[in-house]
């Protein structure tokens, strides 16, 4: 006779204890990879803002992709309440986050109906999210854990709301461009990264195994040029440790490269090179043929720079 284990679900308080040790979890390695994979963004956790207790109303704090962007999470046990809802508003305010995220336990519909209003009567200078989280296992397996999409925001609506014609109708080749450039990624088994959620905006950014610096591609429609940027947003050690080995590192790219220190008080450094040039965002005949192209010249050349960085632990 065949036989099922039946699947059981397990409270968030039992397996974390008190709130703040589910929210330092969400904050740390492991919980940022479930965030990252449900939003489709890149996510660093900023340390200064992570689940202070004496700081009501604010669990998490992430910077997002170029670090010019802030995500905010609100999480709780239980089913959503009013006071959460407040301040999860409230800290995107302070914050001026473009990203608001909660995650409980169970979803109150009245909460829901909220956020689903908030996401169409707003423009995309905020977007909000609900996630479900869930623990379950089936007979003595190992617990899984999963955040289940409840609210997200609808980008085309929202982009008609954001500004001029022509700047909806950039933002909307731009979401073309990266959702083709997402699908030939994930087509790519040989490539040694994951897409990413595609958005209407002018980069695309890859990890490179720091905390510190990763990959952008930049469209650059104004210009007609695609560029490869290895964006440092807050360490100069890092650019100048990697210009001690300039030769070195173009070496292994196979490209030369413009290397730019922003003096005169940037934060920021970056090295790029242009790999396409005479590009037209809006040529969509073309599409596929600049985003073959871009991952060639990504997986032979300039994702190359990952392999250096890796080796001087950087």
């Amino acid at each position: 006779m065949v036989t099922f284990s039946k699947k059981t679900t397990v409270s968030l308080k039992s397996r974390f204890g008190n709130d703040p040790e589910f929210a330092k979890w969400l904050a740390g390695e492991e919980g940022i990879e479930y965030i990252k994979d449900s939003l489709g963004v890149d996510l660093v956790r900023d340390m200064a803002d992570v689940a202070q207790s004496d700081r009501p109303g604010l669990d998490i704090v992430f910077k997002i992709d170029n670090f010019m962007e802030k995500a905010v999470v609100e999480c709780q046990y239980g089913r959503t309440d009013q006071i959460h809802l407040s301040k999860l508003l409230s800290d995107a305010l302070i914050h001026q986050a473009k990203y608001a995220i909660w995650i409980a336990e169970e979803i109150h519909p009245e909460h829901k109906n909220s956020i689903d209003w908030l996401n169409k009567n707003t423009n995309d200078k905020v977007n909000l999210y609900v996630f479900k989280a869930l623990i379950e296992k089936i007979g003595d397996s190992k617990e899984s854990f999963s955040l289940i999409p409840i609210c997200a925001p609808d980008e085309i609506a929202k982009m008609g709301m954001s500004g001029s014609k022509e700047q909806t109708e950039l933002e909307i080749a731009q979401l073309n461009f990266w959702q083709g450039f997402s699908n030939a990624i994930d087509k790519d088994r040989s490539l040694p990264f994951r897409s990413r959620k595609a958005r209407p905006q002018q980069w695309y950014s890859i990890p490179v195994g720091s905390a510190h610096c990763y990959i952008t591609i930049r469209l650059l429609a104004a210009d007609k040029k695609v560029r490869y940027e290895l964006w440092i947003p807050d360490n100069k050690e890092i650019f100048d440790q990697l210009y001690l080995y300039k030769n070195e590192v173009e070496n292994v790219v196979g490209k030369p490269l413009v290397w730019d220190r922003k003096e005169a008080g940037v934060k920021a450094s970056s090295i790029s090179y242009d790999p396409l040039e005479n590009f037209d965002i809006f040529d969509k005949e073309k599409r596929d043929v600049y985003i073959l192209v871009l991952l060639a010249e990504l997986k032979n050349h300039f994702y190359k720079i990952e392999e250096f960085i890796r080796n001087m632990n950087v």
